[in-house]
């Protein structure tokens, strides 16, 4: 018996042992774990980069409004959204504030259209401001940016969508699980979460029934569809001018409209034909001189609307040309901003840029680099 009681002793204590060992094995690993953390917190306040300040350049890429600000947006209707710290609000072309910075930093810079400008972020109440600052409307949960009719598209929080006017005033009160902004007079609607979309008018009258999985507005007379995971075009009765094959939806402007196969770009016409093969990697708007950005095998260069390349394909990144005849473009891990013949006007130096808009471009350098 004795022997036994041995045995289980000396079982119990191996079992005491295998114990304890995986309880310090585990906080071992929790030691060097937070020492390794610790460390990496430390090299990166070590590693620490300056924050960014912005000013506004003319075409000639002198400064015209120095770089004193925290976040900046481009000039729409003769102001900026610009921020100092984390309060914002909208400046002039000389740089002065017109309305004050009281509204809080948002990711997305808002600028005017029409006189007024959304103001929220989430996490942040929505509101829609007119020039002098003042909101038309305040406190909800969602309102989509870039006015493009008479009535806005907002949402309650946690709620419907509706539509209000551009004095704020409840139109089309909120039944909808989700839409967009009205265009060309209609809007895509679904009722429920689960629902297919259809169409309104500025009435909330439901002309074009729901049948789609997913619709865009109109532009041009026609609006993209997506049907069983393809995308076609309809006109304003519902009816497919373009059946549903491609893989991706778009806006129809000035005739024309980006669309992918196969993960390929192109530009199609009305009837659907592509007038530009599928073969860039990406490709963005044509502007009204007729040239687009578009990327082939990694680099962008700027084609015209038969597909050539004016600008042969050597940039990172690109922007669209603006009306002021200029496009950022990124070379080295920096932007600077090109003429219509692919030459720099603007070298490379900025980390941060907006395209030229009202003859002002933003660009952001770090606080330590700042000339």
């Amino acid at each position: 018996m004795a022997n036994n009681l041995f045995k289980n002793k000396a079982f119990i204590a191996f079992l005491v042992f295998i114990f304890l060992l995986f309880i310090i094995t585990i906080k071992e690993r929790e030691f060097f774990s937070g020492l390794f953390s610790m460390g990496r917190a430390l090299f990166s306040l070590t590693q620490e980069e300056k924050p960014f300040k912005y000013g506004y350049i003319g075409t000639t890429g002198k400064y015209v409004i120095e770089p004193l600000f925290d976040k900046a947006g481009r000039f729409s209707e003769g102001l900026a959204y610009a921020c100092i710290g984390e309060k914002c609000g909208f400046i002039n072309n000389k740089g002065k504030f017109i309305i004050e910075p009281k509204f809080p930093r948002i990711k997305f810079a808002p600028s005017f259209k029409n006189g007024l400008a959304v103001i929220g972020d989430f996490g942040i109440p929505f509101g829609i401001i007119d020039k002098s600052g003042k909101y038309i409307i305040s406190g909800v949960g969602f309102i989509e940016n870039g006015f493009t009719g008479s009535l806005i598209r907002f949402r309650q929080y946690g709620g419907k969508i509706g539509y209000v006017n551009t004095k704020g005033q409840i139109v089309i009160k909120p039944k909808f699980a989700d839409g967009s902004n009205f265009r060309e007079g209609l809007a895509p609607v679904k009722r429920e979460k689960y629902d297919k979309w259809g169409y309104i008018n500025e009435t909330g009258k439901i002309v074009i029934k729901p049948q789609f999985d997913y619709a865009y507005g109109f532009g041009d007379g026609l609006a993209a569809v997506k049907v069983k995971n393809k995308w076609g075009f309809i006109d304003k009765s519902g009816k497919f001018v373009i059946e549903p094959q491609y893989d991706s939806g778009a806006y129809f402007f000035d005739g024309i409209a980006n669309k992918t196969i196969k993960g390929k770009n192109g530009i199609i016409n009305k009837r659907g034909e592509f007038i530009i093969p599928p073969k860039f990697d990406n490709m963005l708007f044509f502007n009204k001189e007729g040239l687009a950005p578009a990327k082939l095998n990694g680099k962008y260069g700027f084609i015209d609307k038969t597909g050539k390349f004016i600008i042969e394909p050597q940039f990172l990144e690109a922007k669209g040309f603006s009306a002021d005849g200029l496009a950022a473009v990124k070379v080295d891990n920096k932007w600077g901003f090109i003429d219509k013949n692919g030459n720099f006007v603007v070298k490379p130096k900025y980390e941060k840029v907006g395209g030229f808009s009202e003859g002002l471009a933003y660009v952001g350098l770090r606080e330590d680099n700042k000339n």
